[in-house]
């Protein structure tokens, strides 16, 4: 098969999830900590070496993007091991591996895996469509990007990313260039210390690239509308909005972000102030404002409406399902204008009484 029909293969994947949700799945320390079995019915586009944790079979990622220069320089060392991996779990799984790489790889497989390829266009930029049956915008400094760009491709929203760390973006040069400091992962790493192969100075610069890229691939999100989560466990990457993992598997959860990012403008000092601080996921602060708001608003002749729904949204986010859902009932009855998100938050709270 000649590498650009490999390119035409992906014409079948474009907008082939249209408005479902899928989780991008890093390679960081974090998702040792994070149960990732609620992900078996949700689409997932996994990295590198993900046949090494050990929900990879449970959970069957639906695609596989793999960036590492590794694959190809060493196959017998790296790849073959991982498609080895990948049958021997017997995972269906639709792999990706730019195409400069492909056209290196002297190996054939069975049933499981079933080959793709991307490529970079260096002359594509952001307000260029993105599509993988030609070059795509050339933000690979990072193999997160490419993930980022193809659940973008596939129609995939909202976009999740979990495990991704970016431990480096946070690394000290006195700790960077200690010879025994490794790159973090799920795994046992078996990479050289990244001092070896770059200099802090030039990692800097790689960082500040990645940066570049993902704040790229944010502004075509938001011009095309689709909206990308952070949902990893701490980290670096703050680029995205945060969204707590566990919240996004609880009844009606996939109403929350929109509950979030959706809440009615307020003019008034205290409740703008208490939006900017629900932002920044300082839910406790928030409630003391928004709560202070609602005293003063008592007996009022012109009451400030809205401050019940932002003081149910602060409860939920602080684990406070009674009081968040009297709250919510109590915006629902006093703010007609908000019903639908009332409704909407209250579902996601599991308020099962029929309104």
């Amino acid at each position: 098969m000649k590498f650009i029909e490999i390119l035409e293969k992906n014409k079948a994947l474009k907008s082939i999830h249209s408005g479902m949700r899928c989780f991008i799945i890093g390679s960081g320390p974090s998702i040792k900590n994070q149960d990732l079995l609620p992900l078996k019915n949700d689409i997932k586009i996994v990295l590198n070496f993900f046949d090494k944790h050990e929900h990879c079979q449970s959970i069957k990622p639906d695609y596989w993007v793999c960036a590492d220069p590794v694959f190809w320089k060493k196959q017998e060392k790296y790849l073959v091991p991982l498609l080895d991996a990948i049958e021997q779990l017997k995972i269906n799984t639709k792999i990706f591996f730019p195409l400069h790489g492909m056209e290196h790889f002297k190996i054939s497989r069975g049933m499981f895996l079933n080959f793709y390829a991307y490529m970079f266009d260096g002359s594509k930029t952001i307000d260029s469509p993105i599509d993988f049956t030609y070059g795509i915008p050339p933000y690979g400094q990072n193999v997160t990007l490419v993930a980022l760009m193809l659940a973008i491709y596939m129609g995939c929203n909202p976009i999740y990313l979990i495990g991704c760390d970016h431990t480096w973006w946070g690394y000290k040069k006195e700790e960077y260039t200690d010879t025994n400091t490794l790159l973090p992962h799920f795994f046992k790493s078996f990479y050289p210390p990244m001092s070896q192969d770059l200099s802090y100075d030039i990692l800097q610069s790689t960082i500040w690239v990645q940066k570049y890229q993902y704040l790229q691939i944010k502004k075509y999100a938001n011009q095309n509308g689709f909206q990308i989560f952070n949902a990893t466990e701490k980290g670096y990457l703050d680029l995205f909005q945060r969204v707590k993992y566990e919240d996004l598997f609880i009844p009606g959860s996939q109403n929350v972000i929109n509950i979030l990012t959706e809440i009615p403008d307020i003019s008034h000092i205290t409740g703008n102030t208490a939006i900017k601080l629900m932002n920044e996921e300082l839910f406790e602060p928030a409630l003391i404002l928004i709560d202070a708001a609602i005293h003063q608003n008592t007996n009022k002749d012109s009451k400030i409406v809205g401050l019940d729904y932002l003081r149910s949204i602060c409860l939920m986010k602080l684990g406070k399902k009674i009081e968040a859902i009297k709250a919510a009932r109590q915006d629902l009855v006093c703010n007609k204008c908000n019903r639908e998100n009332s409704l909407n938050l209250l579902r996601a709270l599991g308020d099962d009484f029929t309104y």
